[in-house]
């Protein structure tokens, strides 16, 4: 499989950002604050988002409160936390349609999963 072009990974790119707005936009996020776009509320407490070049950027602003809920669920994928910064990010996904893809679907899942404990 060949590398992307510049291009395709422009295009790759904006089509993850629409996506992951138009799923908060669903969720009922509000605007953030300290450089993220985004704030969604989630059973570990409200989480901050950021679309980015090629990456989602997420952190929780009650690190204490993620901290419990990831100890006391032990969720799958829990390892994408840090319980230092709070930090909840969606990275290292090559810049292509198919790489960028995966991201989303990780987002999808993961933070859908924070939601529906929520309800």
């Amino acid at each position: 499989m060949s590398k992307p072009t510049k291009k395709e990974q422009a295009a790759a790119c904006s089509w993850l950002k629409a996506k992951v707005e138009e799923f908060l936009k669903e969720h009922k996020a509000v605007a953030g604050e300290h450089g993220y776009a985004h704030k969604l509320e989630t059973v570990a407490g409200p989480l901050l988002v950021g679309v980015f070049e090629g990456w989602v950027a997420c952190r929780f602003e009650d690190v204490e409160k993620a901290k419990r809920h990831f100890n006391v669920q032990r969720l799958f994928r829990h390892e994408r936390f840090n319980p230092y910064s709070g930090k909840f990010n969606f990275q290292g996904f090559e810049a292509s349609p198919d790489g960028l893809e995966r991201l989303y679907l990780e987002f999808e899942r993961d933070v859908g999963e924070l939601l529906t404990k929520a309800r």
